[in-house]
Parts: C-alpha cells; structure tokens; sequence
C-alpha cells in the first residue's frame, strides 16, 4: 500500500506570496528572448534505471508557471527538476531520497537559464509547522507518493520562503 502524502499552501491574505528584490530591481536592464513554453516534465536529466523510485505528483496554480526543484538535502546537488503549466497537475517518478524543493515562478518563459526572466520568483518550500524559516527536508521513500498543490490555500499546510537566485541555481546540472 502506497503512502500519499499531500501538501498545499497556506497564505494570509494580505500577504506577498514571498520577499525578495522589487519588480523595478528585477527589470532593470533585461530582455526576455521569446522562447516557447516548455511541455510539463524533466527539465534535466535523471537516470531511471534507480530501482528506488518515489511518485509525486504535482499541481500548479492557474496563471502561473512552475519550475520544482529537488536538490539532495546532504550534498545540496540538484537530482531533478520539473517544470508545470499553470492550470496543470503533472505526475511522475523521482529517486527516492532526502531533497529540499525549491520552486521558481513565473508568467513568461524566456529559457531554461533565465527561467521567467526578472519576474521569475524563487523560494523554497517549507512545512508550516516548522517555524526554524529554512527551507524543510522531505523524505521521498520508495514506493511513496506524495501531492504538492502550488496552489495558494487559505489553511494550507505548506509555506515558502524567498531563496535568492542564485542560491537557487546553486549546482545547476542542466543539458542542452
């Protein structure tokens, strides 16, 4: 029997969805090249053949886009990272293992380096129970399944917390 377990956010209200440089910061000498939206799925590598697989399923919020990011909680390398529609849930397998999920967000798709551009936002997630405000580690056991809505819920059990760019980047291993 699979272990399912589910997240959502939870924001007040009034809130920003997470700190980080002003709109005005962030657009400063930048241009977006027009790039298509990727389809939801592995934006890198990941070698499937690990008999230790755990299912996730992720679902974003409509109007924004997501890149999740699992970065091993030990070394901090990157093992996977998906990108989700808006709108969309998207259902896959990932090694099992002990990660941080980092999410990057965002409207317009201008590439896998510069994600949404000087609007992308970047953050971390992290359990709302947990009031330490690092980013929390989430156990993937083999054969578990686990639910992430990156849909803002009044009530929710998740939360963010704004992690720089480059931080986020921080042992990138993209392919082209």
């Amino acid at each position: 029997m699979a272990l399912l377990i589910s997240f959502v956010f939870a924001f007040p209200v009034m809130l920003r969805f997470v700190d980080g440089p002003s709109k005005a910061e962030r657009l400063a000498n930048f241009s977006c090249p027009s790039v298509a939206v990727p389809a939801n799925g592995p934006i890198t590598k990941w070698n499937s053949s690990e008999p230790r697989v755990a299912k996730i399923s992720i679902r974003a919020d409509a109007g924004m886009n997501y890149v999740l990011k699992a970065e091993d909680a030990d070394t901090h390398l990157q093992l996977v990272k998906f990108f989700v529609s808006g709108g969309t849930t998207f259902q896959t397998e990932m090694p099992a293992g002990r990660f941080v999920l980092k999410i990057a967000s965002g409207i317009n798709w201008c590439g896998r380096k510069e994600m949404f551009g000087p609007e992308t936002i970047t953050a971390c997630l992290i359990h709302k129970s947990d009031a330490s405000g690092t980013c929390s580690i989430y156990p993937f056991d083999p054969n578990e399944t686990w639910e992430i809505d990156l849909v803002r819920q009044v009530g929710g059990n998740l939360s963010t917390q704004y992690v720089p760019r480059d931080k986020f980047y921080l042992f990138v291993q993209e392919y082209i």
